[in-house]
């Protein structure tokens, strides 16, 4: 006698296609979720200064940062104009969801960027760095213009 092999029930094109919709939804809610964190979340004000400063709009460089630093920084962020800024990364840290979640105390909160700078005279570099960043008043703000030295 032939051995028997058990059958499999088919997989049913219903199922598959469920499941590719649910990974498709995922996907797109995903993408949209990502694109309003960063439209309002801690790399707001660094993408919104980068394009300032591209456009050569002081006051609207000036309004990405805390506004307790801002008059100090006025001229930096005038000799900085016009300079294009195109960043190839970023990423945030803040305070670990463990810390959040026990209600321990928020340390600080910056966005490390690697950006490649073409300034106004045409010389063009690269850099990552953290940009400190704080959450002020329902909005987010830099705490110091990006690529000031510390002081």
């Amino acid at each position: 006698m032939p051995a028997r092999i058990p059958s499999r029930r088919p997989v049913s094109l219903f199922l598959v296609m469920g499941l590719v919709a649910v990974v498709i939804v995922i996907v797109v809610l995903g993408f949209l979720s990502d694109r309003e964190t960063r439209a309002r979340g801690p790399e707001s004000p660094v993408i919104a200064y980068a394009s300032a400063v591209e456009r050569s709009d002081l006051q609207q460089a000036l309004d990405q940062l805390a506004p307790n630093i801002r008059q100090r920084s006025t001229s930096f962020v005038q000799w900085q104009l016009g300079n294009r800024y195109t960043i190839l990364d970023s990423a945030v840290r803040g305070q670990p969801l463990l810390d959040r979640i026990l209600n321990r105390p928020a340390g600080q909160t910056e966005v490390v960027v690697t950006v490649k700078i073409k300034e106004s005279n045409g010389t063009t570099w690269q850099t990552t760095e953290g940009w400190p960043v704080a959450f002020i008043d329902g909005r987010w703000f830099l705490q110091r213009p990006p690529l000031q030295p510390a002081s």
